[in-house]
């Protein structure tokens, strides 16, 4: 896998169920934030007027991750998000494929598609 950017991110108490089991719906936030510092390390116009927005997103849960946990989240750059036509950062719909690891295993494959616009445009 080439990694393009990181992101990591600890599996905290308002994470997980009764048995310390990260719930399906916080892989999402995960990915928000992920989509966020990547944006703000990669895009300088992102930190002064531009927002983004979810699109489409398809996750593949293969192991779950646990209290207490690191999950290290990465753009794999040897594959192509199949939710966008282009990866590239500048206006428009992008995507990602992401992979989220623990400990080098991956717990989960995430393909994301978002859209960048500007705030002070929206109604």
């Amino acid at each position: 896998m080439r990694e393009l950017f990181s992101y990591s991110y600890k599996v905290t108490y308002g994470d997980v169920d009764a048995q310390k089991v990260t719930y399906n719906g916080r892989y999402l936030d995960i990915v928000d934030d992920f989509i966020f510092h990547f944006l703000t390390h990669t895009s300088e116009p992102l930190k002064d007027k531009l927002g983004y927005r979810l699109k489409r997103v398809t996750i593949d849960y293969l192991s779950p991750s646990h209290l207490g946990d690191d999950i290290q989240v990465v753009v794999d750059t040897s594959k192509s998000s199949t939710l966008s036509k282009s990866s590239s950062i500048a206006g428009g719909e992008r995507g990602f494929a992401l992979s989220l690891l623990v400990n080098d295993k991956a717990v989960s494959y995430v393909d994301v598609a978002f859209e960048i616009y500007d705030p002070s445009e929206s109604k």
